[in-house]
């Protein structure tokens, strides 16, 4: 079952890397950490949430484990 809320303002957290890297936020909660500039979903489970947005770092390994 799908739960919606209608709220009419949304606020995210925020934190630097390694703030962001040790927290474990709640279901479905969106953190932004302030250092990479990028945006974690969380579960409740992972700690530190999945970066939603790649960072820099993220796509230079992706780049050298290709070529």
């Amino acid at each position: 079952m799908t739960t919606y809320a209608n709220v009419g303002h949304i606020l995210l957290k925020r934190g630097n890397t390694v703030q962001s890297t040790n927290y474990t936020g709640a279901l479905g909660e969106i953190t932004f950490d302030t250092d990479l500039n990028t945006v974690r979903v969380h579960n409740g489970n992972v700690v530190g949430g999945i970066a939603i947005l790649a960072t820099q770092s993220q796509i230079d390994t992706l780049t050298n484990s290709i070529s």
